[in-house]
């Protein structure tokens, strides 16, 4: 139940946040032509794009949180990044970006104390360019993909959400998964746009089960598993 509380708290706080704040003190970068249909642009040139409109060097960048929606159209309706990385100057920075479904790019930055490398952003998304989202959910064109790290003891079942091995482009079925580590993981959340059915942690103490209507699915990278406490594959899969 702690985890349900903790993964809820998270979400909402962020949903929160991403429909209220307001970038004011860094304004736009260099124009970004980004192409309306998703599929047009690879997750790792969009990443290019950004990291070259904003002062920092990329190649210190350590990932915080990414989302992208698109819609029923195939058009993207937003993308939020959020990063680490030094500046051009040398010094550490949280930077925070949107942009919109026009392609503009707004972006803010502070200073922090220091960044640590650890979750290189082009790892991710090369990962994620090798899967083809439309197969995965071939039943609309709309999505909502966020990428975050979290770190604590969480199991992820199921039985409430789909959850998948992310290797080379593949999605092998997990029936559950084990972390228990101070050392953050990535969780890669695709879903329906605007759905908050998201309860992958929860596990119920009843024999009685009832019916969940999956409408989201977990994603982790082999080098995050292979930290994992315990990793379950789904049988007969």
């Amino acid at each position: 139940m702690k985890s349900l509380i903790k993964h809820w708290a998270i979400n909402l706080i962020f949903i929160v946040l991403l429909s209220t704040v307001v970038i004011s003190t860094a304004g736009c970068g260099k124009p970004v032509i980004l192409p309306k249909t998703f599929g047009e642009v690879s997750f790792v040139q969009l990443w290019q794009m950004i990291t070259e409109a904003i002062d920092v060097q990329e190649e210190t960048a350590e990932l915080g949180r990414f989302t992208i929606a698109v819609d029923e159209n195939s058009e993207i309706m937003s993308i939020y990044l959020t990063f680490q990385a030094r500046n051009t100057a040398g010094r550490p920075h949280v930077y925070i970006t949107s942009i919109g479904g026009n392609g503009e790019l707004h972006w803010s930055s502070y200073e922090t104390d220091t960044v640590s490398a650890t979750n290189y952003p082009s790892i991710m998304f090369a990962e994620l360019d090798k899967v083809d989202i439309s197969a995965v959910q071939p039943d609309s064109n709309s999505f909502y993909l966020q990428v975050y790290f979290i770190s604590g003891s969480i199991k992820y079942n199921s039985y409430y959400t789909d959850i998948y091995h992310l290797l080379d482009g593949e999605l092998l079925p997990l029936e559950d998964v084990m972390f228990s580590s101070n050392t953050p993981w990535a969780v890669i959340w695709l879903t329906k746009p605007w759905s908050r059915n998201y309860s992958g942690t929860v596990e119920t103490t009843s024999s009685e089960k009832t019916s969940v209507d999956k409408t989201s699915q977990l994603w982790f990278l082999s080098r995050d598993l292979n930290r994992a406490e315990s990793v379950k594959h789904l049988e007969n899969q």
